[in-house]
């Protein structure tokens, strides 16, 4: 179990803040209990609450967050999975995400968290108690010199760090957006960042929220929209110079949005699959300014495991929703005992999380949310999509990649993308698939193919070429 010490010392002065800080962590998908040292006089040392939270504490790893920040449903599963791979370790951090409620700026910051530590440590190197402020980095500090080392886990908005007045020792953010040629709004990071990251190559690149931030839309030469959402609709009718660009996903394809959405007030609309092109032409009329540009994977970031054997373990990685199929991952657990149903999740919904815990069958094993595959992808067959909607779904292109069958449900286009032979919609037809795989070279083969990330980005960089 992991602990949380927060120390509070804003209680009397901002309540809202403190029970942020406090829900965020009941709110964890990983078991956790929370010490809460009461500082609101401010009479005991940092040094000196950290130290009595780590006597309180009965976890065996423990974590430190300000009674102002707040943390994501999945941060702490995420530092724990990576306990057994470094397991030498005394500590797991993240960078910070800076962020101010009155003016709703947010920017990530080259400085990591106090982070997750190992208690034993923390109890034979107890925390400077004289020191007023900088205790965390006194602390690192000493750990480098005493010859231990940490990991900086690379999550994104996992820590918030509330940029206000009353500083503790972090010191005082300053924002600033320096203008950039190209903007890209987005609400989700995941699948753009790595095309933004190879993007800055060709021009300068500034990535913010998805709602509009006119200064950087008025001073910018290409504006991309990443998700047709309602903050699409908004930079679609925004009068400025640049030139814009909107993708499409299949979240967003089959929301309320593209009803209302000009999308002839896109330089270029992509899109990542064929039959989500189709769908959102029948609201939307012929696009002349349409694109598709399916997904894309880095082949070399998945290998096939040396030695890899073919057995009965089948993976699923993602957020467990109700539109990801978490029924139908239930009903395929109960009717394949004989087969490992290996899932690396978060929960979407408590409702959810509830239904998984109370029904899920022994070959129902859940493992954390995985940022990085390649090692949970090594000793399973089979690669598992049970959405009733899908786009292009990365995660089962890099499971192919890495050699894993795919058994893919027959929603409306995975014929096109997957051969169909690996597309079941019955029983039947998913045992078939589960009897007559092929070997891994086959399945990476075809992601070789047709749905490299380099493909991919060749035919992005033409259009941001075209309209920088």
């Amino acid at each position: 179990m992991v602990s949380v010490v927060m120390i509070d010392s804003r209680s009397d002065s901002h309540p809202e803040w403190v029970g942020v800080a406090i829900e965020s962590v009941k709110n964890q998908i990983y078991p956790c209990e929370l010490i809460v040292v009461k500082n609101t006089d401010r009479k005991k040392t940092i040094g000196k609450c950290w130290n009595e939270g780590v006597k309180e504490s009965s976890g065996n790893y423990v974590l430190f967050l300000g009674d102002d920040d707040w943390i994501t449903r999945d941060y702490i599963s995420v530092l724990v999975q990576f306990i057994d791979e470094k397991a030498n370790y005394v500590a797991y951090t993240t960078y910070m995400t800076a962020f101010e409620d009155s003016t709703g700026n947010y920017a990530h910051i080259g400085r990591i968290t106090t982070g997750m530590w190992r208690k034993d440590y923390l109890v034979s190197h107890p925390f400077n108690e004289s020191l007023k402020k900088g205790v965390d980095r006194e602390y690192i500090e000493e750990a480098i010199k005493d010859d231990q080392r940490y990991l900086i886990v690379g999550h994104h908005f996992g820590y918030f760090y509330r940029k206000h007045e009353d500083y503790s020792c972090a010191g005082k953010i300053t924002f600033f957006k320096d203008p950039k040629n190209l903007y890209i709004a987005t609400t989700y990071r995941a699948f753009i960042d790595p095309i933004a990251e190879r993007l800055k190559s060709l021009t300068s690149v500034y990535i913010g929220p998805g709602s509009l931030e006119t200064e950087m839309a008025d001073n910018a030469k290409l504006i991309w929209a990443e998700w047709a959402t309602n903050h699409a609709v908004e930079i679609a009718d925004y009068k400025c110079s640049a030139k814009k660009i909107l993708r499409v996903h299949a979240y967003d394809a089959f929301g309320e949005a593209i009803k209302y959405l000009d999308f002839s007030k896109y330089d270029k609309v992509i899109f990542v699959a064929k039959h989500i092109m189709d769908y959102v032409q029948r609201y939307a009329g012929k696009l002349p300014n349409a694109v598709l540009i399916p997904n894309g994977v880095d082949e070399k970031r998945y290998k096939i495991a040396d030695n890899k054997v073919q057995g009965n373990k089948i993976a699923w990685a993602g957020v467990l929703a109700n539109k990801k199929g978490a029924q139908l991952l239930l009903i395929l657990a109960k009717s394949f005992p004989e087969y490992e149903f290996h899932v690396a999740c978060r929960y979407s919904d408590d409702d959810i999380a509830e239904l998984i815990t109370r029904q899920k069958t022994d070959n129902f094993i859940i493992h954390p949310y995985q940022y990085e595959l390649e090692k949970f992808f090594s000793d399973k067959t089979y690669i598992l999509n049970t959405s009733p909607r899908e786009g292009c779904p990365v995660t089962v292109l890099e499971g192919m990649s890495a050699g894993l069958c795919p058994l893919v449900y027959d929603w409306v286009g995975a014929k096109d993308i997957f051969t169909e032979d690996n597309v079941y919609g019955t029983e039947q037809e998913f045992r078939k698939i589960l009897e007559s795989v092929e070997k891994p070279e086959v399945y990476r083969q075809r992601i070789l193919d047709k749905y490299t990330f380099d493909e991919m980005y060749a035919k992005i960089e033409t259009i941001v070429k075209e309209l920088l």
